[in-house]
């Protein structure tokens, strides 16, 4: 049954998705009329709605939500962002899932990138300890939250990733040192979208905490911060068996080169950002 429940809540994120595009009426400081009024009954309704037992209610004043946030992409409303961010705490796996994805196509970046830091400063702890299994895991019920836990963590990275910026640079790079070696490996792909010289330290200083690991979940980290070092920075030196070698070169490397360090621009920010 948990099972079934839990499809049927990430159906109802899946539904709710929506392609974002622009309104020419809207602009950063005002929004359209017909925009306006939308969001303003879309908050009402919201309102009215975000604390009913049924799932699918919340589910539908969300996505009222998320068509407002998705129909006028060029304008940034921080009453919009914090509404949406109530739901993160949804006891709804869809719920939370939707909500992660409006936020993560929010104009008011500053907004939505604090509210998922908020969550995931809540949520990586947890996953970074070993899932609960057995009869201290009530007949499955903690592992099962564990495992939404790490989804929803999982999807706050990826909008973090696509959102860009030094904060949301900041929660990946604490995601790449959580003790979940599998998230941590998940992670740094993400950071690649950051072109910046704490993700490049912070690629070399986990390796090192790591150099001689032996498990599966460790080569796989290794693997990947060696692929994303060298994507990052054009470290043309292959990883081999001696670890610590390459550990070696590459740390000299980047020692001669990290004051030249310029990667590509971000891209200009729109006005109020």
């Amino acid at each position: 049954m948990r099972s079934l429940a839990l499809a049927a809540s990430l159906f109802l994120f899946a539904s709710g998705i929506a392609f974002a595009v622009d309104c020419d009426g809207c602009m950063s400081e005002k929004m359209c009329i017909r925009h306006e009024k939308e969001q303003t009954d879309a908050l009402n309704a919201f309102r009215k709605m975000k604390n009913s037992k049924d799932a699918m209610k919340r589910k539908e004043a969300l996505d009222k939500l998320g068509k407002v946030n998705n129909e006028h992409m060029n304008h940034r409303s921080k009453d919009l962002a914090i509404a949406i961010a109530d739901m993160l705490d949804d006891s709804d796996a869809g719920v939370r899932m939707g909500a992660v994805g409006y936020l993560g196509s929010n104009q008011d970046v500053k907004t939505a990138t604090a509210e998922l830091g908020k969550m995931l400063d809540k949520l990586l702890p947890r996953v970074s300890k070993e899932k609960p299994s057995g009869k201290s895991a009530s007949s499955g019920t903690a592992g099962l939250e564990w495992e939404n836990a790490l989804s929803l963590v999982k999807e706050c990275l990826t909008a973090m990733q696509k959102m860009g910026g030094e904060e949301a640079a900041e929660f990946c790079i604490k995601a790449m040192k959580s003790n979940n070696l599998a998230l941590a490996a998940d992670t740094v792909p993400k950071t690649l979208a950051f072109k910046n010289k704490k993700v490049v330290k912070a690629y070399l200083d986990r390796f090192d905490s790591l150099v001689a690991g032996k498990t599966e979940d460790e080569k796989l980290l290794l693997d990947e911060l060696a692929r994303a070092f060298a994507g990052q920075t054009a470290f043309a030196e292959q990883l081999g068996e001696n670890r610590g070698a390459w550990l070696k070169k590459a740390r000299e490397w980047w020692q001669e080169r990290e004051e030249l360090y310029d990667p590509p621009p971000e891209p200009p920010k729109k006005d109020g950002e």
